[in-house]
């Protein structure tokens, strides 16, 4: 009974997902226990199993509900205005790190859901990367300025390069603490400037 999880109050819902959040994301889909969550989060083992009616529909309901709420932040971070696709990649970027530097849990969640191995998970994580791949296509697709990219330059390949290598970013947090977040964005802003210095116009650099 999801719905009946998400009238919860603010507190108690919130005291569910991160301790959910911090099962899986530091021991995995096969080695998290609903006993370890119901633990941490102060409530019954059957209360999580009335919820969710079993651990997978846990796992799912957390990445989409993370990846929901991620893609909402930058969705709404993104200014219409701004037609730089490199700015923005930056203020994508900067929004994502944003949330995952306040919720260190996150964090290691989603560096799980790009390195389980089980197979019983699979589902979920393409589930995830489709919907990533599909809205932040949109988010950097419409609206942008493609005339500032030299000539002869395909802007479309250059967009699924781009949503290629955000995938591959979150793949290299499974390296990442929260503490070293800062460093590691910043290598990648400067492979995103080495690319716009090959891409991009004299006039707009």
């Amino acid at each position: 009974m999801i719905e009946s999880f998400e009238a919860l109050p603010d507190e108690k819902r919130e005291r569910v997902i991160h301790a959910a959040l911090s099962a899986f994301g530091h021991k995995g889909f096969r080695k998290a226990s609903i006993a370890d969550i119901a633990a941490a989060a102060g409530v019954s083992k059957a209360m999580i199993f009335y919820w969710f009616e079993s651990k997978h529909k846990l796992y799912e309901y957390l990445a989409m509900l993370c990846g929901s709420r991620m893609l909402g932040e930058v969705s709404g971070k993104l200014d219409d205005s701004v037609t730089d696709f490199f700015e923005r990649i930056r203020t994508a970027s900067e929004t994502k790190m944003a949330m995952l530097r306040q919720t260190p849990a996150l964090l290691a969640f989603f560096k799980n859901i790009y390195l389980e191995p089980d197979p019983e998970a699979g589902e979920v994580i393409d589930r995830i990367k489709a919907m990533s791949e599909g809205v932040f296509g949109g988010l950097f697709v419409g609206g942008v300025d493609t005339s500032k990219f030299k000539d002869g330059v395909d802007a479309e390949l250059i967009f699924r390069f781009a949503i290629w290598a955000s995938e591959g970013f979150v793949s290299e947090l499974g390296e990442v603490t929260v503490g070293d977040v800062d460093a590691f964005i910043g290598e990648f802003y400067r492979c995103m400037d080495m690319l716009k210095q090959h891409l991009y116009k004299e006039e707009y650099l």
